[in-house]
């Protein structure tokens, strides 16, 4: 089979690429090997996340285009009929929009890729209300997701499926270097309580929240540092903010890691102080390098982590909370251990093999279908 992944653009921020441009590298040659080979195509054209997969010898289709062009439709029609996709498989408005129509142009399967939860738009909810019947499926990353696709994307229950995504658990099983060892390949500071985040740096990603924490954290271990991985348009904010709350000097601001293997090795805790979160790769992530992990409760995150089980969740947007969680896991061993050993066993469900394989059969399922119907 040959897919047209299609997507609004691979880099969020413009700055650094987004966790679907890393998914689709992960998962490239899996694929393959099940005989499915994925055309990629950025709308946007040419941004970080674009120059990630071609450094990994995967070729973008880039557009260049605007996301309300009406010349995409046209140009994916193009792209269809000369690579013969069967199945266009979009990520996005603009790429469930022009997808699906361009689908529907070639007589093929859509499929639309949900990833958050979103304020629907008026608009958006007009075009996909409009859409809703040249949409042959649409893909939630979580339940919570699948949910949102029904009430805020118009889809009807019945074409919904839920594919969690899916992480390389080998890659983060095998990181055997000591954390003090880890810790020196990015500068952060020995010996010290380390917690640390790692996500764009936007609202919904709560890091303002996870600052607001830090001075309670620091009244019952104050030697507690914080570091902070990536980028996006409120670095500027969170810093002032560090500085407001005087806590700057024990905060780094590590910019964008793609080692997150070495990264999480060298925490004490992992914290995902989200507003808004479909799935969590971080999470999953954390859970396969034996760090542990503490997180909102929203979204598809408890469908990630279980309470007490392997991990902790508290309230989204609730400091305290989340300060009393991440210092219960930096002082308990026992309850560190136990969760962590709870969580590396529970994370094969995530592994990037089940993704791969369940999208694959799910494709299949729907070509054939199209064909049989044709």
């Amino acid at each position: 089979m040959k897919i047209l992944v299609v997507i609004d653009k691979l880099s969020m921020d413009g700055i650094t690429p987004s966790c679907i441009a890393m998914h689709l590298r992960d998962s490239y040659e899996l694929f393959r090997r099940r005989n499915c080979q994925p055309e990629i195509c950025n709308i946007r054209g040419d941004d970080p996340g674009s120059r990630l997969l071609e450094a990994a010898g995967i070729q973008v289709h880039k557009l260049g285009l605007s996301p309300l062009s009406p010349l995409i439709c046209r140009r994916l029609a193009g792209i269809i009929d000369n690579c013969g996709c069967e199945l266009v498989h979009a990520h996005g408005y603009s790429a469930a929009n022009f997808g699906r129509l361009a689908a529907a142009m070639r007589k093929i399967p859509a499929v639309v890729h949900e990833h958050a939860i979103l304020p629907v738009r008026p608009h958006q909810f007009l075009a996909d209300a409009l859409l809703r019947g040249l949409t042959t499926c649409a893909v939630g990353v979580s339940g919570a997701v699948a949910d949102f696709l029904v009430r805020g994307r118009c889809v009807p229950r019945s074409r919904v499926r839920v594919v969690h995504n899916g992480i390389d658990l080998v890659r983060f099983r095998q990181v055997e270097v000591s954390m003090n060892a880890a810790r020196a390949r990015f500068d952060l500071p020995p010996d010290v309580p380390l917690a640390g985040c790692a996500a764009r740096f936007r609202k919904e990603k709560g890091q303002h929240v996870l600052l607001d924490a830090l001075p309670l954290l620091h009244e019952s271990i104050p030697d507690c540092h914080l570091v902070l991985a990536g980028d996006g348009p409120d670095r500027q904010l969170l810093e002032q903010r560090a500085a407001e709350l005087k806590v700057a000097g024990k905060v780094r601001f590590a910019g964008f890691i793609d080692d997150i293997p070495l990264f999480l090795r060298a925490l004490s805790v992992l914290v995902i102080p989200s507003l808004s979160e479909g799935f969590s790769f971080a999470a999953a992530e954390a859970m396969a390098a034996g760090c542990p992990v503490v997180a909102s409760r929203v979204g598809g995150l408890p469908e990630v982590v279980e309470d007490g089980v392997t991990g902790l969740l508290v309230p989204p947007g609730d400091a305290p909370a989340l300060a009393a969680a991440a210092g219960k896991l930096l002082t308990d061993e026992s309850l560190r251990e136990k969760l962590t050993e709870r969580a590396g066993q529970d994370v094969a469900r995530f592994s990037l093999e089940t993704y791969v394989d369940k999208m694959t059969a799910l494709f299949g399922e729907l070509v054939h279908s199209s064909v049989d119907q044709n």
